[in-house]
This record gives structure tokens, sequence and C-alpha cells, in this order.
């Protein structure tokens, strides 16, 4: 893929793919200094086209291997993807080992 450039409907961000499979999405409220948002990197079998769906961080990516993945950047919907999904909330014990000196704050506490 060549490099690419494309903006949310909405025109708020932009979503780039680079030569090296990266695809990066941008906020573009200040359109003289876009600030990364998410990125994906080196997706594997070589990026053909990437399209942004919505507003809300969902791309879709076509890898030269003919492989369409959606992805959903938009960091509160994927969370509560995940804790959707998740089988046990993350102990006391797996959080200090993973987040040593952050304060215990599971991201899917709420589940049973």
């Amino acid at each position: 893929m060549i490099p690419s450039a494309e903006f949310t409907p909405d025109g708020r961000m932009v979503v780039t793919a680079a030569l090296d499979g990266t695809v990066r999405l941008w906020t573009t409220t200040d359109r003289s200094r876009p600030v990364e948002q998410a990125s994906l990197a080196a997706l594997s079998g070589g990026l053909a086209a990437v399209l942004p769906l919505s507003a809300h961080g969902t791309i879709v990516t076509l890898s030269n291997d003919q492989a369409v993945e959606i992805w959903n950047t938009d960091p509160s919907r994927a969370l509560a993807y995940a804790c959707a999904h998740v089988r046990a909330p993350i102990s006391r014990a797996q959080w200090s080992r993973h987040f040593p000196g952050l304060d215990y704050r599971p991201p899917c506490a709420d589940r049973t």
C-alpha cells in the first residue's frame, strides 16, 4: 500500500497508513497540530487499504493477503467490549505484578 490518509465522516479525525503497515488514528481538532490517538503497528500481510467507518474510532483494514479486520480504537468502547468478554476481573496480585506502584483500579471491577 502506498501511504494514505482518510478523514472520518465527521472530519474530526484522520486515519493514516504507512508503507511499513502501521495504521494511526489522529484527532484533527487543530489541523496544524494533529494528536495521535491510536496506533496499529505492522499489520500482517501488508496493507492494501484502510477506511474509517465512523467518528467513533472504528476503522477497516484490508491486507494484501485478503484479511479484512474491523478495529475499534475508541478506548472506552474497546474497554467495554473487553470487559464483556473477560472471564474474571484482574486480582490484586495480578495488578501489582503488571502495574507496580499504581493503586488497584481494575477496569472490569463491576463484573462478578
